[in-house]
């Protein structure tokens, strides 16, 4: 009997050691499905990213549960975002006579919003969970490039026939802007532009994976990857995404370079890249030109909405107005013609710090930033160990990009897309700690060897 449990212990890791590479394409199209229905921007989305989140957390919990190791390390940043959201939600139910506020201004949306916040840290867990197992960064991100494709393909055929449709979910643009399954320009260039880089950090970092048809195979769908999604973001004219985008595309090929790895083993398809870039801008050159010819009036624009909404956010500095509520707030403090002709149509301020201002005041943006320095700590203490391997370039650059537009765009309000972010962010949080020991040190072996070239 104790020979029949002690096979079984000694089994279990040789049956963990294959759980990511079978479970990554479930886990991908999770991520992925909600980018199909306009980023889950709806009335519904929050709920459904919490059903998605939450069925990608319970599958990986219930096929491989990690060490108590793990929960211990992640006990801060679970501590700090209950505090924050329990700060946000604080005016709801402590005694008002206590508390100086000025009440939610819409506090039916409280619930929606909390399964919303449930669903992105499940997001981030799970992301966690595989980041902790060799080669699940690589195989999940191949398995997310494969899916966003089949999003771009989808938006093509969108933008074509999608006014047939008698859905109302996605609604293409008049303009020549791209949008894809999306609603919002901005945001999908953003996702393609992630989508972008992620192919690329996979393509330079190259793991000997072997050299047979289905190796050869990934390889080829990583550099269509790569073309197909940089040209949806180059074609949804958003200035920002494609700021971040190009920038992270060119640390990525300098890191590459600096590693003396060289360039001769994916010049020329990137010379191809290039040269098909250059043919799409020179096809798009007028909305390029128009879009470039409106960044004077951008900035003016957004920097007079930002303006308005920092002096709404310092008249309820303690708890904000309520998670969720800044629709309502906007419609309310339209003080002057000028304002409410700009802004009364605005859902979202446009930058993420003023968003959890005027959802949860200082405090909440507070706790909020401690949780997330807590995990860049982690992370880059990961990133000084592992260095670019398995695609991690790519993933750094891809949440680069997001927060970026989300300091001057909604990327990070949109369910879908703040859920992908947070799973990459996941993805780098954990080292490595699953698998054998020869493993460990071929990794470590292969890591020195590559900083000695």
């Amino acid at each position: 009997m104790h020979d029949r449990v002690g096979s079984r212990r000694r089994a279990r890791p040789r049956l963990r050691s294959g759980v990511e590479r079978q479970i990554a394409p479930i886990i991908a199209l999770l991520l992925s499905i909600g980018f199909t229905f306009n980023g889950l921007d709806t009335l519904s989305g929050n709920p459904t990213l919490f059903l998605l989140c939450g069925a990608m957390l319970a599958l990986l919990l219930l096929l491989d549960a990690p060490p108590r190791l793990f929960w211990t390390r992640a006990l801060p940043i679970l501590a700090l975002v209950l505090l924050a959201y329990g700060w946000a939600t604080l005016p709801l139910w402590a005694p008002a006579q206590f508390l100086l506020r000025q009440g939610y201004i819409v506090p039916d949306l409280l619930l929606p919003r909390l399964l919303g916040a449930a669903g992105l840290l499940a997001a981030f867990l799970a992301g966690a969970m595989l980041g902790a197992r060799r080669n699940a960064l690589a195989n999940i991100i191949d398995w997310m490039l494969l899916f966003g494709c089949v999003n771009v393909i989808g938006g093509l055929v969108l933008r074509e026939y999608g006014t047939e449709l008698p859905w109302d979910i996605w609604r293409p643009r008049q303009d020549m802007r791209f949008t894809g399954t999306l609603s919002n320009a901005n945001v999908a260039g953003t996702y393609y532009g992630m989508l972008a880089l992620l192919a690329l950090g996979r393509i330079v970092s190259d793991p000997a994976i072997g050299d047979g048809p289905v190796a050869q195979a990934w390889r080829a769908a990583r550099w269509v990857g790569l073309l197909l999604c940089a040209g949806a973001c180059a074609i949804t004219a958003s200035r920002s995404a494609m700021a971040g985008t190009l920038l992270g595309l060119t640390g990525i090929g300098l890191l590459h370079f600096l590693r003396r790895k060289g360039f001769d083993s994916w010049l020329v398809p990137l010379l191809l890249l290039l040269g098909a870039g250059g043919v799409l801008a020179v096809g798009l050159v007028d909305m390029l030109f128009v879009r470039a010819s409106m960044i004077a009036e951008g900035t003016a624009g957004r920097t007079m909405m930002w303006g308005h909404y920092w002096h709404i956010a310092r008249q309820a500095p303690w708890f904000g107005y309520g998670l969720g509520s800044f629709p309502d707030v906007n419609q309310q403090m339209l003080t002057d013609p000028r304002t409410a002709q700009a802004l009364w149509m605005v859902n979202a301020p446009h930058n993420l710090i003023l968003r959890f201002l005027i959802d949860g005041g200082i405090p909440f943006l507070l706790l909020l930033t401690i949780a997330m320095l807590v995990i860049v700590r982690r992370i880059a203490a990961n990133l000084s160990y592992y260095g670019p391997l398995d695609g991690r370039a790519g993933v750094v650059a891809a949440i680069f990009t997001a927060l970026l537009c989300s300091m001057v765009d909604i990327a990070l309000d949109i369910p879908a897309l703040a859920a992908m972010t947070l799973f990459l962010i996941g993805l780098l949080w954990e080292r490595h700690q699953f698998g054998s020991r020869s493993a460990s040190k071929a990794l470590t072996v292969r890591h020195r060897s590559m900083k000695g070239k």
